[in-house]
C-alpha cells in the first residue's frame, strides 16, 4: 500500500508582499527594478549587502578582489568557516548567501579591483553605488568613476567604536574635493589611513567590530534606499545625507551630523565624459577591429 505523503505544502510568496506596502516611504516597484553596485565586502560590506537583500533590491553588482579569511568571520555575517578554509573569493561567498536569503535578487559578482577592472559602462547603469572600502586610494578611484558616470555613491568607514557615513553626488559633493592636505600626501604615497593602520598593527589588534559595522552599514543601506526613491527626495519627503557626515561613537554612545561638503568646479576628478555613444565594441575585440 502506497504511503500517503504528509509533507506540508509550502506556498512561495512575493518577497515582502505583506510588509512593504505598509511602509509609507517605500515604493516596492522602484526597489525591485533598482540596480545597486557595492564595492568592498568586509564587515561593513556584509551588513550593507544583507540589508539591501532583505529590502529586495532587484540587482546587486558586488565587487571585491579578496578572499575570505578566518579573521573575517568574527564580523562578517555572510561568510562561513568553510569559506575561510577554502579561501573562497568574497564575492562568490556573498553571492551564494544572498541567493539563499532572497532568490528574487539577481547577483552579479565581480572579482576585481575597482581602480581598473570595473568600467564606466557598467557604473553608469547603476541607480546608486555603495562603497565599503578601507583605504583612501580605493575611495578616490570609486569617486572618480561615479562622478564621471553621473552616479551618486554612499561612503562608509569605521575604526574601533567609531564610524562615519557620507553621500557624494555629482554637482553637489565630491570626495576628492573634501580631502585635506595630509590626506593628499598619504594618497600620493599609495597609503591611506596610514596612522590608523600603524597604530592597530603595533597594538596587535583588529580595528573593526561587528557592532559598529551594523550601525554604519544600516545608515549606508538607508541612504542608498533614499537615492533609489529620487522623486521622494526631490519633493522633500526624504532627506539625503549628501553634504553632511554622520558620525557615530560607541564608547560613550554619541552621534551627530557634521557639515561635509566640497565641490570645486576646476576639480578634474569629477569631469563628466559626455556624450556617451553606445557601440558594439567589447574587450574581446582585436586591435584591428577597434
Amino acid at each position: 500500500m502506497k504511503q500517503e505523503d504528509t509533507t506540508p505544502v509550502v506556498t512561495l510568496h512575493e518577497w515582502g508582499e505583506d510588509i512593504f506596502p505598509k511602509l509609507s516611504w517605500f515604493k516596492r516597484h522602484k526597489v525591485e527594478q533598482a540596480r545597486v553596485m557595492g564595492v568592498g565586502w568586509g564587515a561593513l560590506g556584509n551588513e550593507v549587502l544583507k540589508n539591501l537583500t532583505l529590502f529586495g533590491v532587484g540587482q546587486l553588482v558586488i565587487v571585491d578582489f579578496d578572499e575570505v579569511e578566518y579573521s573575517n568571520l568574527t564580523r562578517s555575517v555572510l561568510f562561513s568557516q568553510e569559506d575561510a578554509l577554502r579561501n573562497v573569493p568574497k564575492v562568490e561567498a556573498a553571492a551564494a548567501r544572498i541567493q539563499a536569503m532572497n532568490p528574487n535578487v539577481k547577483v552579479v559578482p565581480i572579482r576585481g579591483d575597482i581602480g581598473w577592472q570595473v568600467g564606466l559602462g557598467l557604473i553608469r547603469r547603476m541607480d546608486v553605488v555603495v562603497g565599503c572600502l578601507d583605504n583612501r586610494r580605493a575611495r578616490y578611484w570609486l569617486n572618480r568613476l561615479c562622478m564621471r558616470a553621473g552616479i551618486s555613491w554612499v561612503d562608509g568607514g569605521m575604526e574601533a567604536l567609531e564610524g562615519v557615513a557620507k553621500v557624494f553626488a555629482p554637482g553637489k559633493n565630491c570626495y576628492a574635493c573634501t580631502l585635506e592636505p595630509n590626506a593628499w600626501k598619504e594618497l600620493s604615497r599609495g597609503m591611506s589611513c596610514a596612522s590608523v593602520i600603524r597604530r592597530n598593527e603595533q597594538a596587535e589588534r583588529v580595528p573593526t567590530t561587528p557592532v559598529v559595522a551594523s550601525v554604519i552599514g544600516a545608515v549606508q543601506a538607508q541612504e542608498a534606499m533614499k537615492l533609489i526613491h529620487r522623486e521622494e527626495l526631490e519633493k522633500g519627503e526624504l532627506t539625503s545625507l549628501c553634504g553632511k557626515m554622520f558620525y557615530y561613537e560607541g564608547q560613550h554612545l554619541t552621534s551627530r551630523l557634521i557639515e561635509h561638503r566640497g565641490w570645486d568646479e576646476d576639480c578634474p576628478v569629477h569631469e563628466r565624459w559626455e556624450p556617451v555613444v553606445p557601440c558594439e565594441l567589447s574587450h574581446r575585440c582585436r586591435v584591428r577591429e577597434l
